[in-house]
């Protein structure tokens, strides 16, 4: 499967800024899972220590200490949980947002025409509409492949790696491929 940058911009387009706590958050848990334990046998997140570099990096002069406490546990729950945050805080997560990729929405709408190829027929145009959610979105963001929406569109796993009908390779004057894409309201 290729990247298909075309439909990597249009998924981005209709994605939304991460500009809150959450947001900024669930984006360091996801992207850095991993942990290890101390030898005191407390757990060490890595997402955490990858927050705290990258606040440091937008402002040099906070300190460490304090940014590292922000992110432990106070009587059992996290303190980053605990209440709305200030809004100096609330400015500096949203500061960071704006250096992340933005977070694709849950599930999309692509409706349009796309070139495709059965076997060894020759290339023929076919509009559709499909509907990605779940697993499905998470496979088209993993791979932001053409084939992804044509195998939904052909009522096959998503993930399918030999297709029965894949998009056109030629980029003929035949062939059309023109789509949009909407995000699905949460």
């Amino acid at each position: 499967m290729a990247i298909n940058l075309e439909l990597a911009k249009r998924v981005r387009d209709v994605s939304s800024p991460r500009e809150s706590r959450e947001d900024v958050i669930e984006y360091y848990q996801e992207k850095y899972p991993g942990q290890k334990t101390l030898k005191n046998g407390q757990v060490q997140y890595e997402w955490k220590k990858k927050i705290v570099d990258a606040e440091l990096a937008l402002n040099p002069n906070a300190k460490r200490a304090s940014l590292n406490k922000r992110y432990q546990k106070e009587k059992g729950v996290e303190r980053y949980l605990k209440g709305k945050p200030k809004p100096e805080v609330q400015a500096q997560y949203k500061a960071l947002g704006e250096k992340l990729p933005p977070k694709p929405p849950a599930g999309i709408t692509v409706t349009g025409t796309v070139c495709v190829r059965y076997q060894d027929n020759p290339c023929e145009p076919r509009t559709f509409t499909v509907t990605l959610e779940g697993g499905e979105m998470r496979v088209l963001l993993e791979s932001f492949d053409m084939q992804t929406i044509i195998n939904k569109y052909m009522m096959i796993d998503v993930d399918d790696a030999e297709p029965t009908i894949s998009e056109c390779p030629c980029n003929g004057d035949d062939c059309e491929c023109d789509f949009e894409i909407t995000a699905i309201e949460e």
